[in-house]
């Protein structure tokens, strides 16, 4: 397992599954980070109408509103957020998609909570390179 790291970026997973969203978030807890989750992209809304965060976490299939209806929506609102997806099922045309939205990574269900993490910290680090140019 990594070891723990103390920082303060905050993290919003949004996913229908309860299990994964509080298992990642646990996990991501005890790694330092500050989290928050949501069941579907409605509920995602209204956490950031309120509040700001690094990075999302987010579901691609999901019931209310899914995790491309979510982004495009953020896109609409002008609020940039880096995002990681995570779906069960992944094909060309999804991963067109997600190149569209400026999507970080993709990661495929099941996943192990090492690789989650591994790519969170590919994708902060990615962030803070382009934000120092």
């Amino acid at each position: 397992m990594i070891s723990a790291q103390r920082h303060s970026k905050k993290v919003l997973i949004v996913d229908d599954d309860p299990s994964l969203r509080d298992t990642l978030s646990s996990f991501l807890f005890l790694q330092g980070f500050s989290v928050e989750s949501a069941e579907n992209g409605c509920a995602a809304l209204e956490i950031l109408s309120g509040s700001t965060f690094d990075l999302l976490i987010v579901d691609a299939y999901m019931p209310k509103m899914n995790g491309f209806e979510l982004l495009k929506c953020l896109q609409e609102k002008k609020i940039a957020i880096p995002s990681i997806f995570i779906s069960g099922f992944i094909n060309e045309e999804m991963r067109e998609e997600v190149r569209r939205l400026k999507v970080l990574e993709i990661v495929e269900k099941p996943f192990s909570i090492n690789e989650i993490l591994r790519n969170i910290q590919r994708g902060l680090k990615a962030i803070e390179k382009s934000n120092q140019k």
